[in-house]
């Protein structure tokens, strides 16, 4: 990303797509994003390390994806 910047929000209602029940909590690290979740059926968490100015929407989606996946296995 050059100069744009993505909302908490946002990035809270991505992560909402990937962990819709269940409790969900987005840390705002300097060095990245924490996503922490706790379902019926699981929990876990997962550190994005990249600099915040670079994350984007498909940045988070990218890498929830690979999340999930790994979840599944």
């Amino acid at each position: 990303m050059s100069g744009e910047s993505i909302s908490i929000n946002t990035v809270y209602e991505i992560a909402k797509e990937y962990f819709p029940e269940g409790h969900l909590r987005v840390e705002i690290w300097d060095v990245g994003l924490r996503f922490v979740w706790e379902t019926a059926d699981c929990e876990g968490s997962a550190f994005l390390q990249q600099h915040l100015s670079h994350i984007s929407d498909s940045t988070i989606r990218g890498f929830l994806d690979a999340e999930t996946d790994l979840q599944d296995q």
